[in-house]
């Protein structure tokens, strides 16, 4: 299927979509098609997957791979069966003072997750269980890119405690496999009506906007004609100060 199968809608519609605002569950083959070559009309980490508006996702599948980058972060490739693999990024807190170290419940941006490493050294820790190779995670995340790749940023993690756990996640993975394969499609009606609630919300904000502008003219000009009242009272001392001094 390609873009000529179906319709971008605008910005302004993308809160009336199943996706914008959820966490969606997705495969890591499936990832890989997110695409942001529409552009990102101003929103971070803004991708489609066909014209679904997608910023958060879920996943869930087992590391086969950690890596450590230059003390900054850390790499968890995660592989659930899918056909591809994909990148997890944790990023390591940047701790310089050891007051510090009181303020945040973790050394990384997750506040369950704890990173140690040394020389031939690297423990992940969510909670008080460390992750190893073949251990099933689930983790919403945000995605960028990174060298032309899709890439995940962590906000949170779980490790998978039981097999009936997973296979409910593989179900949920199902229901949302089966919504996003359909292009999103909004009806005349309900097109027109969000375009008609957003002039209506940008004539508000418009005319907010100039109320706030004629409130500030006026402090400016009443602030003006307080500095011109000041200065001309100024001037006035300062003559009768000068007349004074000659006589």
């Amino acid at each position: 299927m390609t873009s000529k199968d179906f319709e971008f809608y605008p910005i302004y519609t993308y809160s009336a979509s199943s996706t914008f605002n959820e966490w969606v569950k997705i495969s890591c083959a499936d990832i890989e098609k997110l695409s942001d070559e529409r552009g990102r009309d101003g929103i971070k980490h803004l991708f489609f997957y066909l014209n679904h508006p997608i910023r958060f996702v879920t996943v869930v599948a087992p590391i086969v791979a950690i890596d450590d980058i230059n003390g900054k972060y850390v790499i968890l490739i995660l592989d659930d069966g899918s056909g591809a693999t994909v990148s997890v990024k944790i990023k390591r807190r940047s701790i310089t003072h050891a007051k510090n170290v009181e303020e945040h419940a973790s050394n990384t941006l997750l506040d369950s997750v704890n990173v140690y490493s040394g020389p031939g050294k690297l423990d992940i820790k969510v909670g008080n269980t460390e992750l190893d190779i073949g251990t099933v995670v689930k983790t919403k995340c945000t995605i960028t890119k990174f060298r032309q790749a899709n890439q995940l940023e962590a906000q949170r993690i779980w490790i998978v405690q039981s097999t009936k756990e997973e296979a409910r996640a593989w179900s949920e993975l199902t229901i949302w496999k089966n919504k996003i394969s359909t292009p999103w499609l909004l009806s005349k009606r309900k097109l027109l009506k969000l375009e008609q609630e957003h002039k209506a919300e940008y004539q508000q904000l418009q005319e907010e906007n100039d109320i706030y502008e004629k409130k500030m003219s006026i402090r400016k000009r009443r602030k003006a004609k307080q500095e011109a009242n000041d200065e001309a009272k100024r001037l006035k001392l300062e003559k009768k100060m000068n007349q004074g001094a000659l006589i």
